[in-house]
């Protein structure tokens, strides 16, 4: 993807030979990150190695599903994925964002019972996704891949960081999200959360499907 928007670079000081030159710029984008539920208890059961070998298949499959929705990977984190979709270059950013999200949950529910990342109680790993919509500083820095920064990226991590968790469903999306696209897929009841380290609530819905889509 190529990220339209307004430049602006920030030199270096000519004594500062570890800044290098960097590009920040600004765009309205959609975000999705999916979020392994119980890393922390998978890791800690699991062989370092085939952890590895299991996050390898995971991202690949998941890398796949990313392509087919036109959604570009600004990176893995460890657990979790982080993609991103920018509105002035592609319209139905919105929709396609929601749909690869309901996807990769679909993938990793097919992947899980062959994947060496199993829960305390053996059930297979299990995804939170959650798509946001926002504005993003954009940083490019020399020599690095193109950083996605601000508000809705913190927003997206920490939601994702709730679904598939207590009950809530697998995708959430946030309200902007939604009324991009209330016809376009089955929502569920809105919940008013407040996620750590923000002062305000966000209205979050549940993504349960595709209108019309025929249930497997």
């Amino acid at each position: 993807m190529v990220f339209h928007s307004t430049v602006v670079e920030t030199a270096a000081s000519p004594g500062d030979f570890m800044v290098t030159r960097t590009r920040i710029s600004q765009a309205r984008m959609v975000m999705v990150v999916g979020d392994i539920a119980n890393y922390s208890t998978i890791s800690e059961a699991t062989e370092s190695t085939r952890i590895a070998d299991g996050l390898h298949v995971l991202w690949q499959e998941l890398g796949k599903v990313l392509r087919d929705h036109r959604g570009t990977l600004n990176h893995y984190a460890g657990d979790a994925l982080y993609a991103v979709w920018e509105l002035g270059a592609i319209p139905e950013a919105n929709e396609l964002a929601v749909d690869f999200a309901l996807a990769a949950h679909q993938r990793v529910t097919e992947l899980g019972p062959d994947l060496p990342l199993r829960s305390s109680d053996g059930s297979p790993i299990r995804m939170g996704w959650a798509v946001v919509q926002g504005e993003a500083a954009l940083a490019a820095f020399t020599r690095s891949v193109e950083a996605v920064i601000g508000d809705s990226t913190n927003l997206a991590f920490r939601l994702a960081g709730l679904a598939a968790r207590d009950g809530r469903a697998e995708v959430l999306a946030t309200s902007t999200v939604h009324d991009a696209a209330p016809a376009t897929f089955h929502w569920g009841t809105p919940e008013q959360v407040q996620v750590k380290g923000r002062t305000v609530t966000d209205t979050i819905y549940p993504v349960l499907g595709r209108e019309g889509a025929v249930a497997v």
